[in-house]
């Protein structure tokens, strides 16, 4: 898979494919935080948790 990107939230850990459903993000979660500072990702992914 390298064509994965690190999904565009600064504190999330998860990849993403080209041409998801988010965009660059890995979920709903991470695209409405945007650049938003928190402490730890709450996208409820395995990479996340």
């Amino acid at each position: 898979m390298a064509d994965t990107q690190k999904c565009a939230h600064p504190i999330c850990k998860c990849t993403v494919a080209p041409g998801g459903p988010h965009g660059k993000f890995c979920s709903d979660h991470c695209k409405e935080s945007g650049q938003k500072t928190e402490l730890r990702c709450d996208c409820q992914h395995l990479a996340c948790r």
